[in-house]
């Protein structure tokens, strides 16, 4: 929410899209950033911190005459917000801060909620003086973003106008598809006294707020009173105030030239001044987006995204632990069976096989033990060029045959047994 306890200068609430031609897949935040950021440092000659304003961060020092700070905040789906806040010192008067709000939304890739306000602030603590006025003239700083060459500030179906338009023959239906235009957020400044308030001077003073459309031709007034509602009825010699049409019961007021004699011309475009550029409506104070509310957005969306991993965290962690019970189960079971095993089969039973097998195990070495041997006396005896015939008789052979045999007969019985 846009805090204005300071004086609001002049505000500027519209939409901002691609210019005709250009890439519709180009970043228009990102665009936007780097030409306010080559603006302010232009505007004011100063030198900024690029990336601190790019990503959020503080700009400038309390010592410069330019200080401030952005804030940004961003989703995976290309939307997002940011906002900066500059501090700027006064160059005539010491006691006076002008302070510049720039606000963005950005609800998809293909167009922007641009949000401006300038706000006056005179400290006078310990001054005896009086507050020195402050003068109603041109917002120079605003009006080149305007006018960028790849960015187009749009009410409704059409371009934000930069000029009055004169309404006549030819361009008689354009007004009407303009006054028409359902998605119209600015009011239209019907004027049909062009030699007391001169229409491009006072779009100047109103710009970002305000269309200017002007007509010298009365027969072309009637023409068109005759088409329009009886609450849309504009007077010859009258400043008619159009008002957005999303309201059927909207009220359209109409300033006459006896009424602005009255008043002064000068007094009468500072009112309209104040009515228009120097007040904001509640619900445009509450969406403008700002240093904090960005911070406020950023927050929030950490805090959800911690949320919703410690969400996940706890899914997993029943899963887990309904695992751990299933197999903590499974485990019993395996621990009944191996239990109901071993009182099934005794432990003595499995001692006596493990001796048995134990003894065989010893004899089967003594067996390959005492076989090595005889075959080492047989080749030490007879020489290692022995070759022995089925005629000789030859008594280490007939050992070690011998041996052989009853080793193989005692692991028959065995094996009978």
């Amino acid at each position: 929410m846009l805090e204005t306890s300071n004086i609001l200068v002049n505000k500027v609430i519209l939409p901002i899209r691609n210019k005709d031609g250009m890439n519709a897949q180009r970043d228009l935040l990102g665009i936007l950033k780097n030409a306010l950021f080559q603006h302010i440092c232009g505007y004011f000659h100063v030198s900024l911190e690029w990336k601190s304003l790019l990503n959020g961060g503080p700009l400038g020092g309390s010592d410069s005459i330019v200080s401030g700070v952005s804030s940004n905040y961003s989703e995976e789906d290309g939307t997002g917000q940011w906002a900066m806040t500059l501090n700027v010192k006064d160059p005539s008067f010491s006691r006076r801060r002008w302070k510049y709000y720039i606000g963005v939304n950005q609800k998809d890739p293909l167009q922007l909620e641009f949000y401006y306000a300038k706000c006056c602030y005179d400290h006078m603590s310990g001054s005896l003086s009086s507050l020195k006025p402050i003068i109603a003239f041109e917002d120079q700083f605003i009006r080149p973003l305007f006018s960028l060459p790849a960015l187009q500030f749009m009410c409704g179906e059409r371009p934000y106008e930069l000029q009055a338009t004169e309404l006549n023959v030819n361009t008689y239906t354009d007004f009407l598809a303009h006054l028409y235009d359902k998605k119209r957020i600015l009011p239209i400044f019907l004027i049909t006294c062009p030699d007391i308030i001169m229409p491009q001077k006072l779009l100047s003073l109103l710009m970002g707020n305000i269309h200017v459309w002007w007509c010298t031709d009365p027969n072309l007034i009637q023409t068109l009173n005759e088409e329009l509602d009886d609450n849309m009825y504009t007077p010859w010699d009258s400043v008619h105030i159009l008002m957005p049409l999303q309201k059927p019961d909207s009220f359209h007021p109409a300033h006459t030239y006896e009424d602005i004699q009255r008043m002064g011309v000068d007094n009468f475009l500072l009112g309209l001044r104040q009515a228009y550029s120097q007040s904001m409506r509640s619900e445009e104070r509450v969406k403008f987006p700002t240093v904090e509310s960005v911070t406020l957005h950023k927050t929030q969306r950490h805090a959800r995204i911690l949320y919703e991993q410690r969400e996940e965290q706890r899914k997993r962690i029943i899963e887990l632990t309904s695992t751990i019970t299933s197999q903590s189960e499974e485990l019993q079971i395996i621990r009944r069976r191996l239990q109901d095993y071993q009182e099934a089969h005794p432990a003595n039973q499995l001692e006596e096989y493990e001796a048995l097998l134990n003894d065989s195990l010893a004899e089967n070495d003594l067996l390959k033990t005492g076989i090595a041997e005889l075959t080492s006396r047989l080749f030490i005896t007879m020489g290692i060029k022995f070759k022995p015939n089925a005629q000789q008789n030859i008594t280490e052979l007939k050992e070690l045959e011998l041996a052989i045999y009853s080793a193989l007969s005692c692991i028959a019985d065995r094996k009978g047994t």
